[in-house]
């Protein structure tokens, strides 16, 4: 991800925001980019998906986040000097004793409405 309009590729050694060490589009976009030989440097290891959407606005890096996350004014790019990215997927499973209204189709129905 980047702002659009940013001019990222211009950018030695390509300043990456990304999640900690434990996400897996952490680890994908570092060995990604190591195997294929583009040079980076992580500007930002954080947890907070509102500073990594600030460095992209400031186009201070470019990150590796989910399509999900993308605003009007960021943009999915792709490049032969990025890897590309796991798919991410969710699994649900709800406790015996969680509440009656916490339903799985009530989990799906709100992020339906988080997508849209």
């Amino acid at each position: 991800m980047a702002k659009k309009g940013f001019d990222w590729q211009s950018l030695t050694p390509l300043p990456l925001a990304l999640y900690e060490s434990s996400c897996k589009f952490h680890s994908s976009a570092v060995d990604g980019l190591h195997k294929k030989g583009t040079d980076y440097r992580l500007y930002c290891v954080t947890a907070n998906l509102a500073l990594i959407e600030s460095l992209l606005m400031a186009e201070k890096a470019i990150s590796a986040i989910t399509s999900i996350s993308v605003n009007d004014s960021l943009e999915i790019i792709e490049s032969e000097f990025l890897p590309s990215l796991p798919a991410v997927e969710i699994a649900f499973s709800r406790s015996a004793s969680a509440p009656d209204w916490l339903t799985i189709s009530w989990i799906e129905n709100v992020i339906e409405q988080v997508i849209k």
